[in-house]
């Protein structure tokens, strides 16, 4: 585990060489040179992070010798393992002005989560004799792995008046935007609402082409009296698809 920000060389020690090049990398930025930094990019493998399973987490920078390479990182969360940390050469695809292949230094981290959920690791610092580059926070989402993903559809009324008379009769159909089998499949009274008090709400039949452009519920309503019929809003769930249902509201006059 490490604490407090920390100066990694080989075997995560700072090395009295290391402290010397700070020291005259800072002499060197009082006149002027290496504000720029080189150029780094990071990168997580694997892109989905699970507890108890090691994943990497590199800094490739754009400089050849690992030797004049530094990385200062934050303290990091007593949720993540550091197993180890590596810092060598790799050759680069890019080309260079002479035509040959650029050698990169990368720097990387394996690291153990321990539980899940949303790990963020404050701004690390790259030193080279090119300057010093900042990276700004990572943010690192772990997961369990027996966690089911979770899909989330949203759905819409459709045909359904903004106001109506008491004893009229209107038909509205609640509509999925989706072409998947399974969940068109679903049974209409698995979306059916709680019946309010004071009207004749029932389900109507679904027709082939209705069933096709995603209709998933089609109700008759009739109210009894004036007032507001309310169909408040609802989520559902069946296994690891949720429906995520709008509120519907009708004004209703009398007669």
């Amino acid at each position: 585990m490490v604490s407090g920000r920390r100066l990694y060389r080989t075997g995560l020690l700072m090395s009295k060489k290391v402290i010397l090049s700070l020291i005259l990398f800072l002499i060197f930025l009082s006149y002027g040179w290496g504000q720029s930094g080189s150029r780094v990019s990071v990168t997580i493998n694997p892109d989905v992070l699970i507890v108890g399973e090691a994943f990497t987490l590199t800094f490739l920078v754009d400089y050849p010798v690992p030797e004049d390479v530094s990385l200062i990182a934050p303290p990091f969360s007593a949720s993540l393992t550091v197993d180890r940390f590596l810092r060598i050469p790799r050759a680069s695809s890019a080309i260079s002005d002479t035509g040959a292949g650029q050698i990169q230094t990368s720097m990387e981290f394996r690291l153990i989560p321990k539980t899940s959920g949303r790990i963020i690791l404050n701004s690390f610092s790259v030193i080279t004799p090119a300057g010093i580059t900042e990276i700004n926070a990572i943010v690192l989402e772990i997961r369990n792995e027996k966690e089911e993903q979770i899909f989330t559809h949203s759905l819409r009324w459709e045909g359904a008046a903004l106001r109506i008379t008491a004893g009229e009769r209107v038909t509205f159909s609640l509509l999925i935007q989706t072409r998947n089998e399974n969940i068109l499949s679903i049974p209409p009274a698995f979306f059916m609402p709680e019946v309010p008090k004071g009207v004749i709400l029932s389900q109507s039949q679904i027709n082939i082409q209705e069933r096709e452009r995603g209709i998933v519920l089609k109700l008759t309503l009739i109210p009894l009296s004036g007032g507001e019929f309310i169909l408040p809003a609802r989520i559902l769930q069946q296994e690891n698809v949720r429906f995520e249902i709008p509120e519907l509201r009708i004004f209703v006059s009398n007669r």
